[in-house]
């Protein structure tokens, strides 16, 4: 498999070390941010392939993150957004954000691979 770099935006040090590891193991490069800025700073130097983005962060919203990253240098990368909360709710500004996935919190380390996975069939 050829390693992706991958983003994760969460401001849950748990479980940034969590998926860290998870995708670390599976070959990613992984890069972490706590905040919308810091996602921003860390896209535009890395420019990930796909974004895991936690969809409630301390400080904004992780819709208004997406939206940020969509404007700047993640504009072509897939982003996840992970919830603890239900998240259709949210279904219409998903689509505006133009996010391709979501992962309901608390999720297994398999089904998060199993989507990362089918969000970059390019790289084997």
């Amino acid at each position: 498999m050829t390693e992706s770099t991958i983003l994760i935006v969460d401001d849950d040090a748990v479980m940034q070390l969590l998926i860290e590891h998870v995708l670390t193991m599976e070959g990613h490069t992984v890069h972490v941010a706590a905040t919308g800025d810091e996602a921003v700073e860390i896209a535009s130097r890395e420019t990930p392939d796909l974004i895991l983005l936690d969809l409630m962060l301390d400080r904004e919203s992780g819709i208004e993150v997406a939206e940020r990253l969509r404007a700047g240098a993640a504009r072509d990368a897939d982003i996840v957004v992970l919830s603890g909360r239900e998240i259709a709710a949210d279904d219409a500004l998903l689509e505006k954000a133009r996010v391709a996935g979501t992962i309901r919190k608390p999720f297994d380390p398999a089904t998060l691979c199993t989507q990362i996975r089918a969000l970059l069939p390019n790289r084997e």
